[in-house]
């Protein structure tokens, strides 16, 4: 007990070091500098920002189009973070919480932009035509420590994609289906094991096709889920009404 007790702390002892007040101060700070001098471009040309989204991407050089790169993107985004994070957050630091969260929402909206303009500008198009690029490649270009960290950006990220990257999603599908399975009467272990195994064949269906594939599935699955998220945001809103604050 004593070992598993010293591994929490250290876990937390990291996790504080990672999602601590240094880290929020650095982040915030950097979207609100980005904000500052870019003019909140983010709000200001938000316009032009759906004008290039929707490019078809004809005559480009990318791999897949702007609107399925933003599908993709999309698909990575709105999720258990949206709907677990949030809840979460509400229900531990109240409706104040709601409001720190949309601004920096706005102001990460800069930070990712600037992200995207440094990949686009650092990636390499390769003689057969794909595209290799993202934050290793203009990390690597940081003079002296950049190569170490882009090394590094890669393993933390190799990690981070069995955790939050993909087991919290799983076992949240997971806690679904066996709410599910409890209230039909179903075998809790086999539904959960079966909901496993589908989610594994499919994953691995469209990971295996390479990033077209993966833009291909988002650009035609993100559209229904971001429009059946909303819309199950604006009943429970509707249904439950009576609970807001006049």
């Amino acid at each position: 007990m004593g070992a598993l007790e010293s591994i929490i702390e250290a876990i937390n002892f990291l996790d504080g070091l990672v999602w601590g007040l240094p880290a929020i101060i650095i982040l915030a700070g950097t979207g609100l500098s980005i904000a500052i001098l870019g003019r909140l471009f983010q709000i200001t040309k938000f316009k032009a920002v759906l004008k290039n989204m929707l490019y078809k991407g004809t005559g480009g050089k990318g791999e897949v189009s702007p609107f399925a790169t933003w599908a993709a993107v999309m698909g990575a985004t709105v999720g258990v973070g949206n709907i677990a994070g949030v809840s979460t957050a509400l229900h531990l630091g109240g409706a104040g919480a709601l409001f720190w969260m949309w601004i920096c929402a706005i102001l990460g909206m800069g930070t990712k932009a600037v992200e995207a303009t440094l990949g686009a500008w650092s990636r390499r198009i390769t003689p057969d035509g794909r595209v290799e690029g993202g934050t290793p490649y203009y990390i690597r270009l940081v003079p002296v420590v950049g190569p170490a960290l882009a090394v590094l950006f890669s393993i933390f990220t190799f990690i981070a994609a069995y955790g939050i990257g993909n087991t919290v999603q799983a076992n949240n599908v997971a806690l679904g289906v066996e709410y599910i399975a409890k209230a039909y009467g179903w075998d809790v272990f086999q539904t959960r094991l079966i909901a496993g195994l589908l989610m594994f064949i499919f994953t691995a269906i469209v990971v295996i096709g390479g990033v077209k594939r993966i833009a291909d599935v988002s650009n035609f699955l993100v559209p229904f889920m971001a429009t059946w998220y909303i819309a199950a945001s604006l009943w429970i809103w509707i249904k439950y009404s009576s609970n807001l604050p006049l």
